[in-house]
């Protein structure tokens, strides 16, 4: 038979092929229906109609006559043996024959086709004998009638597998391209699978005997070839078995001697072949394959086979962690061991799951997926049969329960592993274990950095708990504490959407729980109002019926809930709103008349609350998308931002087809001004809009968008070249879309023709003079242009390429593209690029209007166009048929000389991707010539690197090696790409030798390490460079110690690359996530070399005759350490490991250079268990003797014990603080000596007396420190010395905290220190204290004004250390503030303009002063702030506006209406304006809700007043920022949207103004009606219009 290959009219994604009945077949039928239907066959157009014509022979195998039958069996045999492996009508065919009641004659005649089959294959041909093996592995899936055909001509086929294997391991050795290597690989795969299928399931007995030796031999070739894959090794490790067992009885005991190193020899195989870490895995793999479990007991070393196996597999994972592929290989293997533990002895067993345990423990979080799902199904097994063993079942499953509870909660492993238990054993076991289970879950959820892990295991328990007890019990357990704590929630945005993502798990498990959670919820809150509706939305989504009643939408909500959702303030409550209308389960749901008004009024914002009356159904659907259209095109109009735009076109284009229906129109599907509209969006600044608003314009007929005739085409062509030429390149994308467009009066080949040719004008202009192309013919956006239109036109419709004017066309166009860069090279190979222009040099003359910049982007541009064209042509283009040997050999030279010359970062950058393009392709050629240019690319640019060529002295040694890291990236990744990782490999050990040679020059060396960052870097890679990581530390550690800067900085960034890459993108700038930190065994298992190498550099650096430059390479070591952590789990041997770093880190205590000190006090946190850290604090303290004269050395313990402390918030409880404070006040008394670390001393003081329920507050200690505190501040207050400014800080914050938590009466003494320390002479310690009084002041906009005002975290931290009542006594303190206090606040205010907005927000609370400040020049309390409202430093307006609204807020009312508060509400409408910073819009906002009597006429005040600040919250109600917007949207007195609150206060402004003046309420309303801007849309560009009332005064309204 033969393959006819048509596509399935995009019915699927991949391209089905079609099979075909040779016509002599045909003829050769004497039946006459079989005749027709076989003719239909042929046919058929579709692969379902030959299922379908399949399924009808099928219904009559079993009712037709004997001859009949045979017929149609043949000819299904036949058409079975031929289709491909994933052909739908081959398993159609399969189906039939496994149900059918004619097995043996279909068995026999099934085994001839297969016979005629391998006697016909061409053995010359790989997708003839491809075809063969296909068509024997298919007998084996899962067919039991298959697997007899295949026994019946057994010895054919195995002779047939024989030959073919071993053409195909003889072809290993050939030199081939990497593509033709892929393929190779691919069919050694296929041919394995089917000789293991074949030895497994047929008897081979009488054969396979005169195969061994030949099986055995070409096993170990292919298991020692690095190029194949794990999986065709592991078939190979099960012939290699099975032929072990046939050649001699019990021959796996001799492979697996051969796997222990042992000295054997056999079969011609030593020991040395069955080395390789991958090798032995899959030996042992075929072993746990081929071998019964019972069989592996045999001792074997003094303990079980299986044992040793065991322990040999876990060694190799240890030895080999680096090489991801490796430990997946063993990972599987150990997987069967998990499989195969029942017969081993009691104390065997426990030995092996201790093991495993801890290997799973060190797998569950790898960063390869694979791995992870290995390790979790290990897991299982080892749950399995701890539950049903049945002797110490039950010890072994506390062994594992127990290690998973001890567990870190921040390590992702528990919550696995939490998961696999409770699927094995029930939820009730580990709820019995830790009956805290749950909340400790959701306590753990809060955390972002593993809230996906607890999620996934919080949503698995309750699902493997739902069937396994009581509803009520279950919901108790589950979703009662869920919905508890969800109510605490005030922030959707943050824990809110944990928390809602489990609740919508619930619902899922059990929509009956809904009613009874929608009762406990209130619509007032955000949350909940937000989880209620998507409970909802999933209760809907899963089609539960719930009644239905004329109150409620579907039975299921009130529809005030939704019409609130629509205008609620929160985005996602309004998403979900609309998602719950119009997401069903169902696509074939029907809308309500309601629903779709409902969906109409969404997306115009228009607010009805009334039900619709019910229409006949086609009506409402055709009225909606009239008035979904009409919408639509209303949005879509000049000026509307982006967002709008996209949901337009977006929906226009979802709209087509059904428009198309609709209306059954082909080309007038727009009118003219909708076309106009759509083809404004090609000028649209985002390239995804411009693309959109094409294929819409695609369905438009030409006369609207002006193209009717030659003329009008012609001219739009003009234009749309004009726009090419442009400096813009927003400009030239639009002109690429607007020849799009205009295509369909123009063919395609006479587009592209007037495109070149312009650039070929443009060409000629830049040979005159590129100063004058950079202006008027910039070249980038013409060849941008002519990349669409082939992108469109040539590279995606192969026919075209099949036409042969087509390549005097591409020629052409590669030799103006060569042009091109050779006109713009000068400015981009420049050393300076940047700044260099042509009339820099000698006879160079051009106008001044031409800059630099404009000549560097017509350059950089244009090589970009050129890069991505070239790219694109060489890899969708024939190489040969289109492009030409000689045109490929042109553009790779092109592209070296563009990545090794070029030193602009934009240039090389694209010319890379291209260059990857090029080189794909050439992998990819059978061509020999071709597929090596890659690798004499990649040897000429390694030689130049190591100096070895005069192209060395091109290169650039600056700009991180430019593009030669590009280069070599292009080679290495594409040939990965191929399957291929052979001159990955060379290369990268050329690297790591070139970047650690001391005999190499520095710009070798420097190149090395630039290159190895960008592999590195390279995500493409993945876990193809991680063996490499180890060598790149070492060479990044070495790098920091070399002599020249160049070295250093590479080095630097080396390492920064390769910390990414082993930790990740570090997600925290101050702290480390879990993350970005791993355990210290997991990264020695992964890097055993570093372990030594990072203390050997330990003990040189850290050693007191170590050069100053070289220390530089403490930073990465104790970085790197800083970051690895001992595991709960991890035993003795991963601890000792960390502890070996201990003395060397803790001498860096000692280093001259601070930074150092500081690093390595955070590196020694991590390295030492969290039982020893009080034993160490202690041990510190006592290194620190009064007699000691190393100052930095005083620093760096303190230091260390500072972070310590920090690190572990219990270690301080069970020491003697006292007694250690005692004995190390002399740090303080030598604190003019060293200010720095008595500052730090005085931060570990207040850390160990944080926990003041430990404290004995009536000891004298506290009065003494507080004492010499002070006198050690007054010794030093006149005094030059360095960190004096720190210790004075620190000195103040010791103070407070010892006056606030320790002191007998905190507040007593606290107020007088805090009016001595506003007196004292220094800026610092008055900033000090005003930023402590506003971080202790919890108000409605405290927090805010935190933010605005940058509180630093010292002054935060100290204040959440003060007591609630403390913080309540200072606010009743500043209510009733002495005057003493006030006067020294107003002082600063007046005095000190640095320090004004923080003391006049501290004045804002002292309603007294504030009045006082206000009015000291007369009776007017707001004198003094509408003089300083208007500074020009936004925090001192805004600290202005909050004095004046607690003025406001405590003003009698009878001063309402008095003169001066005319100046005050313009004030308030002024600074409502956009023009202001967010703090002055926010507090106007407040001052006005918090007012909100004067705006609902409940406090009298003036009509001209009113107006005033009514028009503040209408401009408010339009601010951009939403938490104006919101808070002023609270006076609706709901949390509505600002346009829902707009029309709601609109309506209550009219009513109160009418009830003053109906005349001027009309007047007013008549005057915002004709003015030119609505006063209730939002408008930027308008100004003065609302700002003060003069224009309405003037105009005679008021």
């Amino acid at each position: 038979m033969k393959n006819k290959a048509r596509k399935n009219k995009g019915k699927v994604e991949t391209e089905q092929l079609l099979l075909f009945v040779p016509e002599v077949f045909i003829d050769q039928c004497e039946i006459d229906d079989i005749r027709e239907l076989l003719n239909k066959f042929n046919h058929a157009h579709s692969v379902e109609e030959q299922i379908e014509i399949i399924r009808i022979l099928s219904g009559n195998l079993n009712i037709r006559s004997v001859d009949n039958v045979e017929v149609i069996i043949t000819l299904l045999s036949d058409l079975f043996v031929n289709a491909s492996p994933k052909s739908p009508v081959k398993k159609s065919i399969l189906r039939t024959f496994a149900s059918s009641n004619l097995q043996s004659q279909i068995s026999i005649t099934l085994s001839q086709q297969l016979l005629v089959k391998i006697k016909s294959y061409d053995e010359n041909t790989a997708q003839s004998c491809n075809e063969c093996v296909n068509a024997v592995n298919d007998c084996f899936d899962n067919f039991p009638t298959g697997v007899t055909s295949v026994s019946l001509v057994l010895t054919e086929v195995f002779t047939f597998l024989v030959d073919y294997l071993k053409r195909l391991v003889k072809d290993l050795s050939a030199s081939i391209s990497p593509a033709a290597l892929q393929d190779l690989q691919l069919n050694i795969h296929n041919c394995t699978r089917c000789f293991v299928s074949v030895c497994q399931q047929c008897d081979i007995q009488s054969i396979i005997p005169d195969y061994t030796d030949f099986i055995l031999n070409h096993c170990i070739t292919i298991l020692n070839n690095k190029h194949i894959s794990y999986d065709t090794k592991n078939n190979c490790g099960i012939l290699l078995v099975t032929a072990a067992n046939y050649s001699v009885q019990n021959g796996y005991t001799i492979l697996l001697e051969l796997c222990l190193n042992k000295d054997v020899s056999k079969w011609g195989i030593s020991s040395t072949d069955l080395q390789d870490d991958i090798t032995v895995a899959c030996v042992c793999s075929g072993v746990l394959n081929v071998i019964p479990a019972s069989e592996l007991c045999y001792k074997m070393l003094n303990k079980s086979a299986l044992l040793v196996m065991c322990e040999r597999l876990l060694q190799l994972a240890e030895s080999s962690a680096g090489n991801p592929s490796t430990v997946l290989g063993v990972n599987r293997s150990l997987l069967l061991v998990s499989r195969t533990l029942t017969p081993l002895s009691d104390i065997e067993l426990t030995v092996i799951v201790l093991k495993l345990l801890d290997h799973i423990w060190t797998q569950l979080d790898h960063y390869v997926d694979t791995i992870r799902h290995v390790a979790k199904s290990t897991l299982v097994n080892l749950v399995k049969l701890a539950k049903n063993h049945a002797t110490i079942g039950d010890k072994l499953l506390n062994l594992i329960i127990e290690s998973v509870l001890n567990t870190s909660p921040e390590r992702s492993t528990r919550y696995r592993a939490l998961a696999v238990i409770s699927q094995e054993v029930g939820c009730e076991v580990m709820l019995l274990k830790e009956p805290q289970l749950v909340s400790h879950l959701l306590k753990q959820a809060l955390d972002a950095t593993i809230a996906t892990y607890v999620l996934s295991c919080y949503e698995n328990l309750m699902r493997y708990h739902l069937n396994k007890t009581t509803d009520n019990f279950w919901i108790d357990t589950w979703v009662t504490p869920l919905v508890s704590q969800l109510r605490y929630v005030q922030e959707l945005e943050k824990t809110g959407a944990h928390l809602q993502h489990l609740l919508i798990a619930a619902i899922k498990l059990k929509p009956s729980i809904l009613d009874s959670i929608l009762s406990q919820w209130s619509v007032d809150n955000e949350v909940e109002l937000s989880s209620l509706l998507k409970c909802t939305l999933i209760t809907r989504k899963r089609d539960v019926k719930m009644k239905e009643t004329g109150e409620k939408w579907r039975g299921l909500l009130d529809y005030s809930v939704l019409n609130l959702g629509m205008c609620h303030q929160n985005d996602e409550v309004r998403i979900t709103s609309l998602a719950l209308i119009a997401e069903s389960r169902k696509s074939t749901a029907t809308f309500t008349g309601w629903e779709l008004k409902y969906i109409v009024t969404y997306l115009r914002k228009v607010p009805d609350g009334t039900k619709a009356e019910y229409f006949e159904q086609k009506t409402q659907y055709e009225e909606f998308i009239v008035n979904l259209r009409d919408c639509i095109f209303e949005s879509l109009f000049p000026g509307a931002n982006f967002s709008r735009r996209v949901i337009c076109l977006e929906t226009l284009t979802l709209l087509k087809p059904i428009l198309l229906k609709l209306f059954s129109v082909e080309n007038n599907l727009w009118t003219r001004t909708e076309a106009e509209a759509i083809l404004l969006c090609l000028g649209d600044s985002y390239e995804s809009n411009k693309k959109l608003a094409a294929s819409l314009l695609a369905q438009c007929a030409p006369e609207l968008m002006k193209l009717s005739t030659i003329e009008d085409t012609e001219r739009f062509i003009r234009d749309a070249l004009a726009l090419a030429a442009s400096v813009k390149p927003a400009d030239t994308v639009t002109a690429a879309y607007m020849l799009e467009t205009a295509e369909a009066r123009t063919p395609e080949y006479h587009m592209i023709v007037t495109v070149l040719q312009q650039l070929q004008a443009e060409v000629e202009i830049g040979k005159e003079n590129l100063l004058r192309a950079a202006a008027m013919a910039p070249m980038h956006g013409t060849l941008f242009c002519l990349r669409h239109l082939m992108d469109k036109y040539l590279f995606k419709s192969p026919n075209n390429q099949k036409s042969s004017y087509w390549k005097p066309l591409v020629s052409e166009i590669i030799t103006t593209c060569f042009e091109v860069c050779a006109i713009v090279g000068p400015i981009v190979n420049n050393s300076s690029p940047e700044g260099h222009l042509p009339m820099d040099q000698e006879g160079c003359t051009e106008d001044a209007t031409i800059t630099a910049q404009m000549l560097l982007v017509c350059a950089w541009r244009s090589v970009k166009e050129v890069s991505l064209l070239l790219g694109e042509m060489t890899l969708q283009l024939d190489v040969q048929s289109v492009i030409g040997e000689e045109y490929v050999l042109q553009i790779g030279e092109h592209f070296s000389v563009l990545l090794t010359e070029t030193k602009h970062r934009g240039a090389f950058e694209q010319a890379y991707v291209g260059f990857a393009k090029l080189c794909l392709r050439l992998w990819m050629c059978n061509s020999e010539m071709l597929h090596q240019l890659p690798v004499t690319w990649l040897t000429d640019i390694m030689a130049a690197i190591s100096g070895k060529t005069h192209t060395n002295n091109k290169l650039c040694a600056t700009r991180r090696s430019a593009g030669v890291p590009y280069m070599i990236q292009a080679i290495i990744t594409s040939e990965l790409q191929c399957g291929s990782s052979t001159h990955f490999a060379q290369c990268m050990d050329r690297l790591l030798q070139l970047a650690n040679s001391p005999s190499d020059n520095v710009e070798t060396r420097t190149h090395a390490m630039n290159v190895l960052r960008a592999l590195y870097r390279h995500t493409a890679l993945g876990e193809v460079v991680t063996p490499y990581v180890a060598a790149g530390i070492t060479a990044s550690i070495l790098g920091f110690s070399r002599k020249t800067w160049a070295e250093r900085n590479s080095a630097t960034l080396l390492f920064s690359s390769l910390m990414t890459r082993i930790f990740g993108v570090q997600r925290s700038r101050d702290q480390l996530s879990i993350r970005n930190r791993m355990t210290a065994r997991v990264f020695f298992l992964r890097h055993p070399t570093l372990h030594e190498f990072l203390l050997d550099q330990l003990r040189q650096l850290t050693a007191a005759e170590c050069e100053l430059y070289k220390e530089v390479a403490l930073y990465p070591i104790l970085l790197l350490l800083a970051r690895l952590y001992p595991s709960s789990v991890d035993e003795s041997d991963a601890q000792n490991e960390l502890e070996d770093f201990i003395p060397h880190v803790k001498l860096c205590a000692r280093n001259r250079v601070l930074k150092t000190r500081e690093l390595a006090a955070k590196a020694l946190v991590p390295l030492v268990p969290v039982q020893r850290r009080n034993a160490l604090v202690q041990e510190l303290f006592s290194n620190l003797k009064s007699t000691c004269q190393d100052q930095n050395y005083i620093h760096g313990v303190l230091l260390q014990i500072l972070h310590l402390l920090k690190a572990s918030h219990n270690v301080a409880a069970a020491m003697n603080i006292e007694t250690i404070i005692k004995q190390s006040l002399w740090i303080l008394k030598a604190s003019s000596r060293n200010a720095i670390a008595a500052s730090i001393y005085m931060d570990i003081v207040i850390l160990l007396t944080s926990n003041t329920q430990t404290i004995n507050k009536t000891t004298l200690l506290w009065q003494q420190l507080l004492t010499l505190v002070r006198d050690q501040a007054s010794f030093m207050h006149n005094k030059f010395i360095i960190g004096k400014t720190l210790y004075q800080r620190t000195t103040l914050h010791v103070e407070l905290h010892l006056l606030v938590n320790i002191s007998a009466s905190p507040f007593e003494d606290i107020s007088a220190y805090l009016l001595t320390s506003l007196s004292h002479d220094s800026d610092d310690i008055k900033e000090f204290i005003l930023n402590f009084i506003i971080c202790c002041l919890k108000t409605q906009d405290t927090e805010f004004v935190i933010n605005v005002l940058e509180m630093p975290d010292a002054e935060q931290h100290l204040c959440r250390t003060v007591p609630l009542h403390f913080k309540t006594s200072l606010a009743h303190f500043l209510a009733e503030i002495p005057v003493e206090f006030s006067e020294k606040l107003v002082e600063i205010v007046k005095c000190d303009a640095r320090l004004c907005s923080k003391a006049l927000f501290i004045v804002s609370h002292c309603a007294q002063a504030a009045l006082t400040l206000g009015g000291q020049d007369g009776g007017d309390p707001f004198c003094y702030y509408k003089e300083q409202v208007y500074s020009t430093n936004d925090d001192v307006a805004m600290a202005v506006l909050c004095c004046m609204r607690s003025c406001l807020n405590n003003l009698a009312e009878d001063s309402l209406e008095q003169t001066y508060m005319e100046e005050v509400f313009d004030i308030l409408l002024e600074f409502s304006s956009v023009n202001n910073c967010v703090g002055c819009r926010y507090i106007v906002a407040l001052m006005l809700v918090e007012n909100c009597e004067l705006l609902f006429g409940q406090k009298r005040v003036k009509y001209e007043y009113l107006v005033t600040l009514w028009r503040a919250v209408m401009q408010l109600l339009d601010d951009s920022e939403p938490l104006v917007r919101n808070t002023v949207s609270k006076l609706s007195k709901s949390a509505l949207t600002a346009e829902k609150s707009r029309e709601i206060l609109l309506s209550v402004c009219v009513q109160v103004l009418k009830a003053i003046s109906d005349e001027k309420c009309t007047s007013l309303l008549l005057f915002w009606a004709l003015t030119d801007r609505d006063p209730f849309t939002n408008d930027e560009d308008y100004e003065g219009q609302y700002v003060g009332s003069k224009n309405v005064k003037q105009n005679g309204f008021l």
